[in-house]
């Protein structure tokens, strides 16, 4: 990766949900010994784009234009009958230059459906976090990768999609919270929340995870077209370790339903 180099300038305000949650970048007294680039993204129906086409270039564009460290998915296909059995992970990953990861919610379509994550790293390990109950119908799971930064440093990044449903999110929210609380390393936590910021299920995560979003300067992600509600998010824990640098929606009108959310972490 372009290690760690503070940014002079980002791609200006985009069609749709593009532009910054602030007026300009927020910088901490202490932004941290490493910049961390991050953006989640849910790519729509397996990665059709919305003229159905399963245009890797296209969402590899999006991808690209803020050059990113580590990048969540959501709403990934896997050898599925409807996206011509691509395996929409890998393909995305050659485009961009990053390393692939796919994660199984449920098999579907002849293939598999979940989330990924791309990283400009090597990935030292994986790991599929069931959310539901067994036999629930579309079960949520939560990817995990560990990957190494530095001689020193280890990060862990956790992508997912959680239910529309507020009982049910919560109770997904729960049982991952459960599942990562023994990890002591940096952790950032990104994608389809399906959740606004005043709800239930964002102070639940709140308890244990911190929001890269400023109160008062909250920018939509849903719909692309003309977005208002925001439910697509960057967290990170220890609190301590992290700071938030920078926010910005961003999206192409034909490729996704959701704006890109893009954010720059700094680490201590």
């Amino acid at each position: 990766m372009k290690k760690w180099v503070i940014i002079a300038g980002l791609t200006a305000m985009l069609t749709g949900c593009g532009g910054k949650d602030a007026t300009s970048p927020v910088t901490p007294p202490n932004p941290g010994r490493f910049e961390v680039k991050v953006l989640t993204f849910n790519i729509y129906n397996g990665g059709a784009t919305l003229n159905g086409d399963y245009d890797m270039d296209k969402i590899a564009a999006v991808i690209s234009k803020e050059d990113p460290d580590l990048v969540a998915l959501q709403e990934v296909d896997f050898l599925t009958s409807r996206s011509g059995l691509k395996d929409v992970a890998t393909e995305l990953g050659l485009r961009t230059g990053l390393v692939p990861m796919f994660g199984l919610s449920y098999l579907y379509d002849g293939g598999g459906y979940g989330t990924a994550i791309l990283s400009k790293h090597t990935l030292l390990g994986s790991k599929v976090i069931p959310l539901d109950d067994p036999g629930e119908e579309e079960p949520a799971a939560a990817l995990m990768v560990t990957l190494r930064f530095s001689p020193t440093d280890t990060l862990t990044m956790v992508t997912v999609q959680l239910s529309e449903e507020e009982t049910r999110r919560n109770r997904q929210i729960e049982r991952l919270n459960a599942r990562l609380r023994g990890i002591t390393h940096p952790l950032v936590l990104a994608g389809d929340l399906n959740a606004l910021p005043e709800s239930s299920s964002l102070e639940l995560l709140k308890k244990e995870w911190t929001p890269i979003y400023e109160e008062g300067k909250i920018r939509p992600t849903f719909p692309a077209s003309q977005p208002d509600k925001k439910l697509d998010y960057i967290l990170f824990r220890p609190a301590d370790k992290w700071s938030a640098l920078f926010r910005m929606t961003l999206t192409e009108p034909e490729i996704s339903d959701h704006c890109a959310y893009f954010g720059i972490l700094g680490l201590q």
